[in-house]
Formats: C-alpha cells, structure tokens, sequence
C-alpha cells in the first residue's frame, strides 16, 4: 500500500480524468500487435511544453494517458477516440499517474 499522498494523487487524478476525459468510446492500441484497451484520455490542444533544450514549444495535439490503464505506451502506438485515429509520437513525461505525448493524426 502506497503513502497517504500516494493514495490522495489516485483519487485526484481519477476525478481529473472523469471530468476532462474523452467522453466517447476509447481504444489504446499497442503497435506490437498487444491487446485493445479501453482507457480514459484527456486530449489537448496547443499545449505549451517545454522541449528537451528547456525552450517552451507549442504542441498541437497531446494525450494525457492514465499509467494504471496503460503501464508503457511507447512512440507509434495507436489511440482511437470514436472515429479518430491518433499515433503517440514524442513522450513529454509524466507524474509517476500520467504519461503525456504528443499525438499525430492518422489518416
């Protein structure tokens, strides 16, 4: 069992990503051929990151995705969001909860 901090952080980022997560039906799919996931995702739009070199970069679309649902998403792996496709591309980190990319439309 984790710490008390450990345990708040769960259930904030469970009601984060029931308020702000995608509301249609959401697929993971690892490019390795691995089984479908149902998960929650929360995607943005023109999100300021700051890049490998500090510099703050502009990223067009990015997906915040839950590490309890999805433990390594790698570069390449698939989201589908209702009839949108998405490939993961750049890994911006995450929190230990969340792991967030940028995402390229798939078409």
């Amino acid at each position: 069992m984790g710490s008390e901090f450990d345990q708040l952080a769960t259930e904030m980022d469970a009601e984060l990503f029931s308020a702000f997560a995608e509301q249609e039906h959401t697929v993971f799919r690892p490019q390795n051929g691995g089984p479908e996931i149902q998960v929650s995702a929360v995607i943005q739009r023109n999100v300021a990151v700051a890049g490998p070199d500090g510099m703050f970069v502009n990223v067009q679309l990015m997906a915040d995705l839950r590490q309890a649902e999805v433990a390594a998403p790698r570069r390449g792996d698939l989201l589908v969001v209702g009839c949108k496709r998405y490939v993961l591309e750049q890994h911006y980190g995450g929190d230990g909860f969340v792991n967030r990319f940028s995402l390229l439309i798939q078409r």
